[in-house]
């Protein structure tokens, strides 16, 4: 059914018999024929080469990560997964799936510079970008009283992986003993 002769189906003498094959839908290479004065011609035609849209091609992700999906264009009769290559992307729905359809995946947060990562499905890559976070410091107290003799502090200093800090004194009577500056979390007496 899928070969259809496209010139009259008869004549006398020689002549030409001109004939159409239709798109294969299947991964599957397939064999037909025509039949003409007795004579067999065996057409044989190639399997759909299996290709895949995806849309969108890449997803922009902040610092603190979150999920997302994109869909996945192909012929119904093509296979594919989807998977991932790093360890802070994960695909929600795996399996073999075939035909159109859709992949779910979340991104965990990110506590150092940013980074790429790309989901492969069925040849094509899916690209994420993801940012570093923010570099804004968080102190252990927000105030501490020293007696009127004076004395000494330690205040503890959160902040991601990359990010550099210095500590200054707003106050000459105010003076920094120790950890004057860092990367990351630490300490300033």
């Amino acid at each position: 059914p899928w070969i259809t002769i496209t010139t009259p189906t008869g004549g006398q003498g020689d002549g030409t018999v001109d004939y159409a094959v239709a798109a294969n839908p299947n991964t599957e290479g397939r064999r037909g024929g025509l039949v003409v004065g007795g004579q067999t011609l065996e057409v044989v035609q190639a399997a759909l080469a299996c290709q895949f849209d995806l849309q969108p091609s890449n997803h922009d992700v902040g610092a603190e990560g979150g999920s997302s999906s994109f869909s996945v264009s192909a012929p119904e009769s093509c296979s594919w997964t989807a998977s991932s290559s790093q360890d802070w992307i994960t695909v929600s729905n795996t399996g073999t799936r075939s035909g159109n359809g859709s992949v779910n995946f979340s991104v965990a947060a990110n506590t150092g510079r940013n980074r790429e990562g790309v989901i492969t499905v069925g040849g094509q890559s899916f690209a994420i970008l993801q940012s570093a976070p923010a570099c804004r410091a968080q102190l252990s107290e927000a105030g501490q009283t020293v007696a009127g003799a004076g004395g000494t502090g330690t205040v503890n200093v959160a902040m991601p992986a990359t990010c550099t800090w210095t500590a200054t004194s707003t106050a000459p009577w105010v003076s920094i003993t120790a950890g004057p500056s860092g990367t990351g979390n630490g300490s300033v007496s």
